[in-house]
């Protein structure tokens, strides 16, 4: 291991192993101080691609001179997700792109980042867009807890489950917001 960098968050480290196929791998710890709650937001730089997605760096803002704070893996079901809901425009190195912490450590000492919001964020998030939604539509959508999930991806857009859909409803219900969800219909009171 040889020693990259010391910051004021930590220290990190520059690893280099070697497969069995001569092929050398290079990834980087994160700090050692860094520690993140899930559903967290930053901003990360993507660093590079490998086989399970793309190594970010997470940065402390998103000025020219951030300071890294961590680092951080974006699996490639995430990064497709997320170029289907930019019209298929690719992720590419360098790139800063808001990022939310799914899980604190994988074994490798790096964050498991999503670009979607994570957990009860999530849920505020599509709450907020079924509201803006029945905003736009006079206050009533076709649409309800029978939904195909297809429906509900075409209507939201990309990475709102219907499981997610069908909770949000239940928060704006209990939240006496809409009047109760139908099979195919959601009205607001």
């Amino acid at each position: 291991m040889l020693l990259s960098r010391i910051s004021t968050t930590g220290a990190f480290f520059r690893t280099i192993v070697t497969r069995s196929v001569g092929r050398s791998l290079t990834y980087r710890s994160s700090p050692l101080c860094a520690n993140f709650r899930p559903g967290e937001k930053f901003i990360v730089e993507v660093d590079h691609f490998g086989p399970l997605g793309a190594s970010v760096n997470i940065l402390k803002d998103d000025s020219e001179d951030a300071e890294i704070i961590g680092s951080g893996l974006i699996l490639q079901r995430d990064i497709h997700k997320f170029r289907e809901s930019r019209d298929n425009v690719d992720v590419v190195v360098g790139e800063l792109l808001d990022g939310f912490c799914q899980r604190d450590r994988r074994e490798d000492g790096r964050v498991d980042i999503s670009l979607f919001p994570v957990g009860i964020n999530k849920l505020n998030s599509v709450r907020d867009m079924i509201l803006a939604e029945l905003d736009q539509c006079n206050g009533r959508l076709d649409i309800g807890e029978k939904s195909s999930p297809e429906v509900i991806e075409e209507v939201f857009g990309v990475g709102v489950s219907k499981s997610n859909f069908k909770k949000a409803l239940g928060m704006l219900y209990s939240e006496q917001l809409i009047k109760r969800p139908g099979a195919n219909e959601v009205e607001l009171l």
